[in-house]
């Protein structure tokens, strides 16, 4: 159940050997399963290089501001495909995930900021960076819950999630253990 006004421009560039892709899309009002998710844009540049190597670069917009930018490549080698790419959340909002959540039992409000990147054999990539919330929480009158965490990051090394000081609180000033 997606509502909003769409539109947009895509030019594809076909060769005897390759197509290359780019696109700009723009909704206006948009919402997914009644949950509003404003004025989203995408711009994105798919290049096929002649060694082989597929390019991307990406980004997102969400009420004229940036908020996710994705570039990388990508190389079938032998039989395996090798990656390297990075991703930017810039005050991305939590609540565009909201529409996605079933049945709104959650509900979601603040900021991520993030940067990432895989690299490595396709089979097993390695993800290296950082996420961060700012005014991050998670509310559910369903469950009569209402959290919210602390402004901090968590590191992400060699695939390895480290949720070293990741501090959630419910009401009061001390962290739930």
């Amino acid at each position: 159940n997606i509502t909003g006004f769409l539109n947009g421009d895509a030019h594809l560039i076909q060769t005897p050997t390759d197509l290359s892709v780019v696109v700009d899309m723009y909704a206006n009002d948009m919402a997914y399963e009644k949950a509003p998710l404003g004025d989203i844009s995408l711009n994105a540049v798919y290049l096929p290089n002649s060694d082989g190597t597929h390019f991307v670069d990406s980004r997102i917009n969400h009420n004229e501001n940036e908020v996710l930018v994705l570039s990388g490549s990508y190389k079938q080698e032998d039989e395996d495909g090798i990656i390297d790419a990075g991703m930017e959340l810039i005050d991305f909002p939590l609540s565009l995930a909201n529409g996605f959540i079933s049945d709104g039992i959650a509900v979601l409000e603040g900021l991520a900021n993030a940067n990432l990147t895989v690299s490595g054999v396709i089979a097993k990539p390695v993800i290296n960076g950082w996420l961060s919330t700012k005014d991050a929480k998670i509310k559910s009158p369903t469950y009569s819950l209402n959290l919210r965490l602390q402004d901090d990051s968590i590191k992400i090394d060699r695939s390895h999630l480290n949720f070293d000081k990741l501090l959630v609180y419910s009401t009061g000033k001390n962290p739930l253990v």
